[in-house]
């Protein structure tokens, strides 16, 4: 039996209307509407262009942004990390795109519920798309398998399928009838590992289209794996993570306040998180102690928290349907001190120490100007001395290797006195 809440959910985005599009390429940068600090995380919200997008997957792709299906807007969208967006009509009309994933390098692949397609776009932003061989398929899930091919869920027809690189598409039926197929993700065994809404079955498929079916307490919906090589998947519905080993063995947690997780994806720390609709919160599953975190607010409240992902910054960046924004919950916040920095005489100088929560590794220091200060070391440091060199004002950007960045505001003034 599916799960109520996410067919509501799903609903009001084939009800909703589209607004104008921007043209192809069409980008803007928004600055955060929100910014949160407190309980240790912080949150970030960018607006998505256009009206009722309503952004349901999201995925890194191989240039390092993230990109994201609008299911209202017939759009993909794209935003990099530091917050610029842009967005790509899809030709096949009311398409509602759904699902999200990388493939071969330069590439995405979507899947396109109404449309009964797969579409594929280029990190360029060129669309192209394939029918399903199965009319009014309702593709679902998408992910890239071990064998190069995109795997993909059909939720109408009973059946899993895999489209290569030059768009052909083959469909398997699965051994359970009506058993609505819909996450889907790559196993650390190699295999596809499918979650079943009509029942309560995880399934398996080989590259080689093997299928084999697990029972498991209760129905899931997205699943993912965990760096301790085992699948997790979401039941909405009960507030409940699963667990299923690659031997087919299983076992379900219960959220402490019977909240409604439904999106899940590895994050950098190698647990599973997940986007909690119900209590509209970012939270991580404790694969060591079986506990659930008790979670991160979403500053925009009724977000409609859905799909999520762990970002190239190894921050969890995640789609609000509801509220059509993108979020990021920054997991790595990074901190200089001290964060400014003043020198009143050429050779005066002074250092700061950069440290970053969940991160370990050095830091690089650009952006001034050597005839206003220098900085030594320039890489691979976690402090840095800043020495003056003449009169002027900047700001020292501060990267990790992973995209985050944070400012030190430098001001170096100097007095000269003549002689009468």
């Amino acid at each position: 039996m599916t799960s109520s809440r996410p067919t509501i959910l799903l609903l009001s985005f084939f009800l909703a209307g589209c607004s104008a599009a921007p043209l192809p390429g069409d980008s803007l940068t928004d600055k955060p509407l929100v910014a949160q600090t407190g309980n240790s995380a912080s949150f970030v919200e960018f607006s998505v262009p256009t009206a009722a997008g309503q952004p349901q997957g999201i995925a890194v792709g191989s240039d390092g942004n993230l990109w994201f299906t609008e299911f209202g807007g017939n759009k993909i969208g794209k935003v990099t990390t530091a917050g610029v967006l842009s967005e790509y009509p899809i030709t096949r009309a009311f398409s509602n795109p759904f699902g999200i994933a990388s493939g071969k390098t330069g590439t995405l692949w979507f899947t396109e519920r109404a449309g009964s397609a797969i579409g594929k776009v280029t990190t360029a932003g060129i669309i192209v798309d394939f029918g399903t061989p199965t009319a009014n398929a309702d593709p679902y899930g998408i992910v890239k398998g071990s064998d190069g091919s995109m795997w993909f869920t059909e939720r109408a027809t009973n059946k899993i399928g895999f489209i290569r690189p030059n768009g052909h598409i083959v469909e398997l039926g699965l051994p359970t009838p009506a058993s609505q197929p819909a996450g889907i993700t790559a196993g650390a065994d190699g295999n596809l590992w499918f979650t079943e809404l009509g029942g309560a079955r995880i399934g398996r498929s080989t590259t080689s289209g093997v299928i084999t079916e697990y029972n498991v307490p209760h129905a899931g919906q997205f699943i993912a794996p965990a760096k301790n090589g085992d699948l997790y998947y979401t039941v909405p519905s009960l507030g409940v993570v699963g667990q299923i080993t690659t031997a087919g063995v299983a076992t379900e947690f219960f959220e402490p306040v019977n909240g409604g997780p439904i999106g899940i994806a590895q994050g950098d720390d190698g647990m599973p998180w997940v986007t909690n609709a119900s209590t509209n919160k970012i939270q991580s599953f404790n694969t060591t102690h079986q506990t659930f975190t008790s979670g991160f607010s979403i500053p925009t409240t009724a977000s409609g928290a859905a799909g999520i992902i762990g970002g190239p910054d190894a921050n969890l960046w995640f789609a609000e349907a509801t509220a059509n924004r993108i979020g990021v919950y920054v997991r790595l916040r990074q901190t200089a001190t001290p964060n400014s920095i003043s020198l009143t005489a050429v050779a005066e100088f002074q250092s700061f120490t950069v440290h970053e929560t969940h991160y370990s590794g050095k830091f690089s220091v650009s952006g001034c100007q050597t005839s206003i200060v220098t900085v030594s070391p320039l890489t691979k440091a976690t402090t840095f001395t800043v020495t003056a060199t003449g009169a002027g004002t900047c700001t020292l950007t501060i990267s990790d290797n992973r995209h985050n960045t944070s400012p030190v505001a430098v001001t170096v003034t100097t007095t000269s006195f003549g002689i009468n």
